[in-house]
């Protein structure tokens, strides 16, 4: 549903007479675009590739911006970057909507100048970056330091980080607004690295490294009914019930079998289950502090920004870029928190965004009951 909405907010936009300039979001702002600091309270920055399938960020932007008044535009900065060596190859380049719909548009290539006339009004070429051949997780950690870059030139409290194959609910803006107030009261006593406005609920479930946990669990359910039943048949012959026949120890061993099978039973059911459904995230701001995934959406403060462009510039880069986040949040020993349920939905689930278009189980279930 989502989807088509975003489709049909792009086709009223391609629909109109014409698109000049001044109808751009660069240009119905109060500040001059790219060159001073901006009033906005939220930066977007998005990355995108060519992808060898779908192309997804048209819906992304409009997913994200059809819901919106006019004063919660006025709130955000959108700056999307085309990230290929060569961004005349991306499809969104040179598009009307996306002149129109995005604040500033960022392509590598400095020594080229962009083309000018429609379509690349808010364009910005930045320095082209040395990274070689086959080095992916290079290339999207300098992408992102790029957008992060950027967007610490508008001054905005917030950096929205999202991947351009998402679409966002109607409410995702009020509702990250309230998790981001949320966040500065309820834990300012320990700072918090980021938000998550997408995590994939297939990453949530039961996990091997803790199976001893579970192990430890089980055992103590175990004990607790085994002090149960001796502290009761203790209490039997304190009140005097006399000799144990035959008859009462066969009736006790099945007795006990029977407890015993039953709760191994509801062990079983309770895992068959699933983690999920039996201890699953309560709706509202919860700090998610193992198996988050994936990088699809999260909110940082700007107090962060400069040392998470540092950190992403610097080698080695054989860690992925949200792998990296995790590692500054376990160090640095901040929180990690996250909006439930997610208010973004993963799109992409098979893109050039993996290697070879590999499937991506990459999905949040309780999206789907948003809209």
């Amino acid at each position: 549903m989502r989807e088509a909405e975003a489709d049909e907010y792009i086709a009223r936009i391609s629909n109109q007479p014409s698109l000049s300039p001044s109808d751009n979001r660069s240009f119905r702002k109060p500040q001059t675009f790219g060159s001073e600091p901006g009033t906005e309270e939220v930066c977007v920055g998005i990355p995108s590739l060519k992808r060898d399938n779908e192309q997804f960020l048209r819906r992304t932007i409009a997913s994200l911006l059809d819901s919106l008044g006019d004063e919660e535009q006025l709130e955000l900065h959108m700056v999307v970057l085309l990230a290929d060596d060569k961004p005349e190859n991306n499809p969104a380049y040179g598009q009307e909507w996306l002149e129109y719909l995005a604040d500033e548009v960022l392509v590598y290539g400095q020594d080229r100048a962009v083309p000018s006339g429609v379509g690349t009004a808010n364009y910005r070429r930045i320095p082209h970056k040395q990274i070689g051949a086959g080095k992916r997780r290079k290339h999207i950690r300098f992408d992102h330091a790029a957008l992060i870059s950027a967007c610490q030139r508008r001054g905005a409290p917030y950096f929205l980080l999202i991947e351009d194959d998402i679409i966002a609910s109607r409410d995702w803006y009020q509702r990250m607004r309230w998790g981001l107030a949320e966040a500065e009261r309820t834990y300012a006593n320990r700072d918090w690295l980021y938000m998550r406005l997408f995590y994939s609920e297939t990453f949530l479930g039961w996990h091997s490294e803790e199976d001893l946990i579970y192990l430890r669990n089980i055992l103590t359910v175990y004990l607790c009914i085994a002090l149960f039943l001796c502290l009761r048949e203790t209490r039997g012959r304190w009140r005097g019930v006399g000799a144990i026949q035959a008859s009462s120890i066969i009736k006790h061993i099945r007795s006990y079998t029977g407890v015993y099978f039953w709760t191994t039973c509801y062990i079983a059911l309770y895992f068959m289950a699933g983690r999920l459904l039996v201890n699953g995230y309560r709706p509202g701001l919860q700090e998610m502090a193992n198996y988050g995934c994936c990088g699809q959406g999260l909110v940082f403060p700007a107090r962060h920004l400069a040392m998470l462009e540092e950190r992403f510039l610097q080698p080695p880069f054989e860690i992925a870029g949200d792998a990296l986040v995790e590692e500054i949040a376990a160090e640095d020993d901040m929180r990690k928190l996250a909006l439930v349920p997610s208010v973004l939905q993963h799109v992409g689930i098979r893109g050039s965004s993996a290697p070879g278009g590999k499937v991506r189980t990459t999905w949040n279930f309780s999206f789907e009951k948003l809209n």
